[in-house]
This record gives structure tokens, C-alpha cells and sequence, in this order.
């Protein structure tokens, strides 16, 4: 069985509920986690053997991973995003993919340059549990596109890993910024 090394940048509430979910996964294995603040990223390590970051530049040069989630506040998704996209890892990104067009533009290109894949946690009429793909508006363009990938949108705010059928929804309002 291959294993994914998954890297995850941002270790607040939502990235421990990627956890969560990772730790029930045969395939994926945390090995990497970022965070501003190095005691927060330690608690998300902590029991996996991840190593901690305080900057996601170090974990993208010093990691050999085969997946990056993005669980920061949406302003800090870009960077981060298109370097790991432009490396050609598949990346996952909390929604919204951003704050902005001028910013979810380059993420967007990013992805289609690398045919890497590009999924977020979107939520939107239609998607189901287990269906393999998070369609959301490409803000750059004003077309529709579906990307697959292992995590998926799912009815009603809940989101879902495929690998595990597993769903977690969200606890509370919107805090985002």
C-alpha cells in the first residue's frame, strides 16, 4: 500500500479535524505541520512523528511530501498554494480558495500550468458525499470547472474525505476575514 505524506500549513481548528480524519486513513500519514505559532503546531504533530514549522517555506524545501492542505485564514492562502502547486504536489485549500480574484487567479493558473490537482472544501448545491469532485466558480474566468481530488464537498456544509467516508461538519458560524 503507498502512503501519502501529507504536509499541513495552518494548525487551527479546522486543521485538527483534518487530522482527525487523517489519522483514520491507512494511506495518508501526517508528516509535516506549520504554524505561525510552534507550540500550536506541535500539539497538531504531536503522536505522529511529524515534524513542526514555523515557516512554510522550510517544510515545502525540507519535506518530501505527496500532498499540502492549506487550513490558514483564506488572505494566506496564495503563497503557499501556488509554490506547493508549482513544485506539482496536489493541494487541498480550506475555503474560500481566496479572499479575491487577483488572488485565487494565481492559484488557479498554478494548477492548470502543473496538471497538479487543486481541490477545495467549497460547499455548494449538488455535490454529494463520496463524489469525487468540489466543482466551484473559477473567480479568474467566471467558468465552472470540477477538480478531483481525495477530499470532496459534500451537501449541507459537511465535508468529507473519500479515502474514508468520513464526515465532520462545520461547529460553528463563520469567523473567517
Amino acid at each position: 500500500m503507498d502512503i501519502i505524506r501529507v504536509g499541513v500549513v495552518g494548525a487551527g481548528w479546522i486543521a485538527r479535524e483534518h487530522r482527525r480524519v487523517l489519522d483514520s486513513v491507512a494511506e495518508a500519514q501526517l508528516v509535516a505541520v506549520c504554524d505561525l505559532d510552534l507550540e500550536r503546531a506541535g500539539e497538531l504533530a504531536a503522536g505522529t512523528g511529524a515534524r513542526v514549522y514555523q515557516d512554510w517555506h522550510d517544510l515545502l524545501d525540507r519535506e518530501d511530501l505527496g500532498a499540502l492542505l492549506v487550513c490558514t485564514p483564506p488572505r494566506f492562502h496564495r503563497e503557499p498554494a501556488v509554490a506547493a502547486l508549482s513544485a506539482g504536489l496536489p493541494v487541498y485549500l480550506e475555503k474560500p480558495i481566496a479572499r479575491t480574484a487577483e488572488d485565487a487567479a494565481p492559484i488557479v493558473a498554478a494548477a492548470e500550468r502543473s496538471g497538479t490537482r487543486l481541490t477545495s472544501s467549497a460547499t455548494c448545491p449538488g455535490c454529494s458525499p463520496g463524489s469525487g469532485s468540489a466543482p466551484w466558480s473559477g473567480p479568474a474566468s467566471g467558468r465552472r470547472k470540477a477538480v478531483r481530488g481525495s477530499w470532496t464537498s459534500a451537501q449541507a456544509g459537511a465535508t468529507c474525505w473519500n479515502a474514508a467516508a468520513t464526515t465532520w461538519t462545520w461547529p460553528g458560524p463563520w469567523r473567517g476575514r
